[in-house]
Order: structure tokens, then C-alpha cells, then sequence
């Protein structure tokens, strides 16, 4: 690319893509500027020959510099290499300044292309601690935070925990040991109820299969709200709870209800042991399922007129065992198939 009639080849277009290629590269590190001078004088007569009021933006962007392959990262040290030889040697002919309007409708050109959406958000990941039937899990957040996750149970938090958020997702019932911090409240949301803590023990029970939901707080202070489950839920102020303090919503009424609780007692589960208070039959086999990991079939007319009446803990005892104290007191017998149970009432 060293004469007039490759240069010419190139503006006829008769030059093949090697000759572009050649030709780019020779304009950028070419020192010679007779053949440079020559290049764009050429390039400007072919280029405007037309009206130059009514330029065609698209040919001049495709005859000047798409065809010499001049990609956008490179152009502009194209062209400020070739400005600065005619400067350096006081030549500034009609060309010049036609090369820098070729570069303004360069731009123009490309600014009068709608613009793509750029996704500047990344996917987020997920982590998620899961317990399944009869078992039960403790962990321990990077923040600190400690977690006892009860059985058949979800937690859900995204990988940025801890840095800017400490956000957790609850399906199920967990005890949070929240390690204080107090520019990122901890915060749990659960199906029903919302809670915010700085430095604070507390325990969430939100099964999707229960009547009630509810927020008992063992230490420190927590903010309860109900979700948007629970209608005119932004209206209300917000729950300020106390130590032995909890909440209750009946997901039937949609009521939250403030009450006291006994932490010996509903905390129970954390050490493994099984406590039922005035609790109805129907409850209490949702609970013998999760923690042994059974299904359990009732037999028998008006079974959730059935209660517990009175307290009644058990740990670490078998099912076996725990059926038979209940099926004694509660007036009911049971036939155990491995992991199927059959539940026959006798007072009926």
C-alpha cells in the first residue's frame, strides 16, 4: 500500500479486504505524507462531490471508515495521528477540515441510532437453608447472626447479606440470635409478619399450613408489622415488642392480637422437646408429622372438636411412645405401619 494505485483501488472499491486491512494499518503508524496527504485529498473529493448540504451520513461513515476497518476504539487515534502530520508540518489544506466533519457525522450518526438497553443489573443469587421432616439445623450467618431452624422449615437471604442488608426470607419456624448492628436492622419477613431487630433474640413461627402465625421475643426489642396479607396492614402503627412479648395473627380473621408467652415453654423446641399447650388434635398431628417425619391418617367423626386439655412435653421419646401417652389422655388408638399411622378414635 505504497502507491497511488493501491490508494486508488481502495476508493474505487476494486481493493480487496487484506488491501483494507493494509491501508488501515499504514494510516495509523505511516510516516510518509505524501501518500498520507494524497489518501485523504482523495478521500474528500470522492467523499463530497455531492451537495455538501445534503450529505448522506451513512456513505460517509461507510466509504471513509467502515471500509477501511476502522473499529470505534481505534478511530479516534486514526485520525488524530493524521491531523497531527499536516500540523507538525504547517499543511492544513480543505481536506483537513473536511476530516474533522467526516468525524462529527461520525458521531451524529451514531448518536441518531437508538441506543440498546443495557441490563446493568446482575442476576442475584440466593442461598437457601432448608430442613426436612424430623430434623433440624443450626447456623450461623456472616454477620454473625445465629440461626436454629426447626424442621420442614426454609430460609432464603441473598449472597449480599450482611454487607449492605441483612434481609431473610422465613418459611416455616426459626430462632434468630441477631448479632447487634445498629446501621443494618435485621430483618425477617414471613408470609403474614414482618420483623425488624437491631441486637434482639426472637422466635418466628409462620407455617403455611397453620391457623396462626406468630413473633415471640425472648430478649432486646423487635418491630412487628403484618405483611400485605393482612388487609390495611400500612394503616396500622407498627407492634413494639417487649421481652416475653409476642404476636399472634389468626390467618382467618386477619387480626393481630399482642399477648405474653412463656419462654421456657415455646422455646421448648430448640432443645428438642416436643410441648403442646390446649392444643387441638388437628395441630398436633401437623407437628408429630414434621418432627418424625410420618403421615398420620385420622380416623373418626368431628375430629377437630378434639383437644389436648392441660400441657404436655416430651423429649426425645419415641413416636411410639408419645402416641400412646396422647391416645390415653385424649381418648384415641393408633396403628403404626413404618411411616404410616392410623389414628382411630375411641371417644367420639
Amino acid at each position: 500500500m505504497k502507491d497511488k494505485k493501491s490508494i486508488s483501488s481502495f476508493l474505487s472499491g476494486n481493493s480487496t479486504d487484506e488491501q483494507k486491512k493494509a491501508l488501515h494499518d499504514w494510516l495509523i503508524e505511516h510516516e510518509n505524507s505524501e501518500l498520507t496527504d494524497e489518501f485523504f485529498e482523495s478521500a474528500w473529493i470522492n467523499t463530497y462531490k455531492k451537495d455538501i448540504h445534503n450529505i448522506d451520513k451513512t456513505s460517509i461513515f461507510n466509504k471513509v471508515l467502515k471500509e477501511v476497518n476502522l473499529e470505534e476504539e481505534s478511530t479516534p487515534l486514526a485520525t488524530n495521528r493524521a491531523l497531527h502530520q499536516y500540523k507538525k508540518r504547517g499543511v492544513l489544506p480543505a481536506f483537513t477540515i473536511g476530516l474533522n466533519l467526516i468525524i462529527a457525522l461520525t458521531i451524529g450518526y451514531f448518536m441518531s441510532i437508538p441506543a440498546e438497553p443495557i441490563n446493568t443489573q446482575q442476576e442475584l443469587v440466593q442461598i437457601t437453608k432448608q430442613t426436612e421432616r424430623g430434623y433440624r439445623s443450626f447456623f450461623t450467618l456472616k454477620d454473625g447472626t445465629k440461626v436454629t431452624l426447626n424442621s420442614e422449615s426454609k430460609l432464603v437471604y441473598d449472597e449480599s447479606y450482611g454487607f449492605d442488608q441483612r434481609i431473610v426470607h422465613l418459611e416455616g419456624e426459626a430462632f434468630f440470635e441477631v448479632a447487634e448492628d445498629i446501621t443494618r436492622p435485621f430483618k425477617v419477613i414471613s408470609k403474614n409478619l414482618t420483623t425488624v431487630a437491631l441486637g434482639t433474640a426472637f422466635n418466628v413461627r409462620d407455617y403455611s399450613d397453620e391457623d396462626d402465625a406468630s413473633i415471640a421475643l425472648a430478649k432486646g426489642k423487635v418491630k412487628v408489622n403484618g405483611t400485605n396479607q393482612i388487609p390495611n396492614t400500612e394503616k396500622q402503627e407498627p407492634f413494639i415488642l417487649a421481652p416475653t412479648e409476642q404476636i399472634t395473627v389468626n390467618k382467618n380473621d386477619m387480626i393481630l392480637v399482642k399477648g405474653n408467652f412463656d419462654p421456657k415453654k415455646l422455646l421448648l423446641w430448640k432443645d428438642e422437646v416436643i410441648h403442646f399447650n390446649d392444643t387441638k388434635l388437628s395441630d398436633i398431628i401437623k407437628t408429630l408429622e414434621r418432627w418424625y417425619d410420618v403421615n398420620i391418617i385420622l380416623e373418626g367423626s368431628n375430629p377437630d372438636k378434639l383437644n389436648l386439655e392441660g400441657t404436655g412435653e416430651f423429649s426425645r421419646q419415641s413416636l411410639e411412645s408419645v402416641l400412646n401417652t396422647l391416645g390415653y389422655t385424649m381418648g384415641f388408638s393408633t396403628e403404626i405401619n413404618q411411616k404410616q399411622i392410623l389414628i382411630k378414635l375411641t371417644n367420639n
